[in-house]
């Protein structure tokens, strides 16, 4: 049975981003299950424009879409394939259905950082965008952004010029040009690297779809890289979706503190975003998890040499202190032997901690990120189930949200 045209149909009945289309269905077997309830009248509750949706939405509409797809190179793919993206089955509110250009295998094994930004930056920002972008996009991440003007299409051309590949996630359907500046942009992405939306083909860029569009944004990757942001930002939305989602939040700090063009990322670095001033402020939250998949970079930029000091030049350096070794006829006295460790009881873990230990006595070290694709938990059950087992002596937490057993 093809599932996909009931995935559409109630992409076509709910819209894109709707959360409650999944309190439906956690009652129901398949997207199946669920249209034939809504088509005769077995599901109550629904919103007046849920149930004009219901009467109105058509299988054959769905079949059009996918014959439309079908005709014009677009892959979907829906929630309940093995092709869907992994990390985004663990946000709240994953999107139904993906259409797509390009390469969707990109998604299967990568490690995504998202760089976002404003549509007007400043000379300072493009500079900060070119560098963190390319230089992430040559250590091993594939970068991930919005497509709009400014922050994020630099941040794309960064890996394009790098003729790495870059993915880019729409705020309206993949068959419109928008923003029209970009079609060729568009057109390099979809043949080296991704272009990605949940919204039906023909779907309009509103302004209402980007805030929707963005929690996808942030669920790609492990993390966001707000380079430019004023309040009330769109910027700002895809970071606080990344930090409810348990992702990395990364701020570009100001040239100038009095800017009002940065004054949107003055909060999240006070809340504790990680700032940015080198790409290693950024690999080294995540190397050690992934020491096969990403590099360093040979000539990171921003690290002054020590001779380049300001506080310290090359003449002024001092020599290292000289220690001069305690004269005495006294034999030092023996060291009392360390306590061994206490090793922590076990035996009162709950299933899911029981989970978590296990998995960490196999594999070591892991990521938190990794941890919850593995046992196939959200980050929040995951998160506070690690939380418990911190408290109670089993685990520690490393650098870059890592971590392992005691």
């Amino acid at each position: 049975m093809n599932e996909t045209r009931y995935w559409l149909w109630l992409s076509l009945v709910f819209g894109a981003a709707n959360p409650r289309v999944w309190q439906l269905l956690d009652h129901f077997d398949s997207a199946h299950d669920a249209f034939f309830a809504l088509r005769d009248g077995e599901v109550t509750g629904l919103t007046p424009a849920e149930e004009r949706g219901a009467r109105t939405a058509h299988l054959e509409q769905a079949d059009a879409v996918m014959e439309y797809c079908e005709r014009n190179g677009i892959t979907i793919t829906t929630f309940d394939e093995a092709a869907y993206p992994s990390i985004l089955r663990r946000i709240y509110n994953p999107p139904l259905v993906l259409f797509s250009m390009g390469h969707m295998e990109l998604l299967r094994d990568y490690i995504g950082m998202t760089v976002v930004g404003t549509r007007h930056p400043s000379q300072y920002s493009l500079r900060i965008t070119e560098a963190l972008a390319g230089g992430l996009a040559e250590c091993g991440m594939t970068i991930v952004s919005g497509f709009a003007l400014g922050v994020d299409s630099a941040a794309h051309r960064a890996a394009l010029r790098r003729n790495l590949p870059t993915i880019a996630v729409l705020g309206c359907g993949i068959n419109v040009n928008y923003p029209k500046e970009n079609a060729e942009l568009k057109e390099q992405m979809a043949e080296s690297g991704l272009i990605l939306t949940e919204f039906l083909p023909g779907t309009q860029p509103m302004g209402s779809n980007f805030p929707k569009r963005n929690r996808i944004l942030s669920g790609l990757s492990l993390g966001t890289v707000v380079v430019e942001a004023a309040i009330g930002s769109g910027s700002l939305i895809t970071a606080e979706h990344a930090a409810d989602q348990g992702r990395d939040v990364f701020c570009v700090p100001p040239a100038d503190i009095l800017d009002r063009r940065y004054a949107g990322v003055f909060r999240y670095l006070r809340d504790g975003a990680i700032p940015v001033f080198t790409l290693n402020d950024i690999l080294n939250e995540y190397y050690t998890t992934y020491p096969h998949k990403l590099s360093t970079p040979a000539d990171p930029p921003y690290e002054a040499k020590r001779s380049q000091s300001a506080v310290l030049s090359r003449e002024e350096e001092l020599p290292p202190p000289e220690v001069k070794p305690k004269q005495t006829e006294e034999q030092p006295e023996a060291e009392a032997p360390a306590p061994a460790p206490i090793k922590p009881d076990n035996s009162t873990l709950d299933l899911l901690q029981s989970a978590i230990v296990g998995c960490l006595e196999r594999e070591g070290k892991m990521h938190a990120d990794v941890l919850a694709a593995r046992l196939e938990l959200s980050m929040e059950d995951l998160m506070m189930s690690l939380t418990e087992l911190e408290l109670m002596g089993v685990v520690t937490s490393l650098f870059g949200k890592v971590y392992e057993l005691n």
